[in-house]
């Protein structure tokens, strides 16, 4: 039986992470302005366990749909882009081996299309 990321880490590493994650979400100048007014104690909760249950842990995330949550957002292909990049170094700075962070962004990659829903405009 293989190990999965959960269980290499454990909820409280992951939850950690989650936390930091959203530490640096909130002070990016193109993501923060996406989060004002809204519960952040509720959406790390949620986004806790969806990266658990992601990662091969529990399933009990309860969460909206993906499209259905992020739909009146406007979310843009550079947010959408931030949001990976600061996921990925918070994933590198709290010990995520390269190929464990390849398969999260993967994933998270494949959400864009339901995500993202304002393009870029050419400057």
């Amino acid at each position: 039986m293989t190990e999965s990321i959960y269980d290499k880490y454990g909820f409280d590493a992951i939850s950690k992470a989650v936390h930091d994650f959203y530490g640096r979400v909130l002070k990016s100048d193109v993501t923060a302005p996406y989060f004002q007014g809204y519960n952040m104690t509720r959406i790390i909760q949620h986004q806790t366990q969806f990266i658990c249950m992601l990662l091969g842990g529990p399933a009990s995330y309860r969460g909206r749909e993906l499209e259905m949550a992020h739909h009146n957002l406007r979310i843009t292909d550079d947010a959408f882009e931030e949001v990976g990049e600061l996921l990925d170094e918070t994933l590198e700075d709290h010990g995520f081996t390269d190929e464990e962070r390849e398969f999260v962004m993967s994933k998270v990659a494949s959400t864009r299309g339901v995500i993202v829903n304002e393009t870029r405009t050419a400057g």
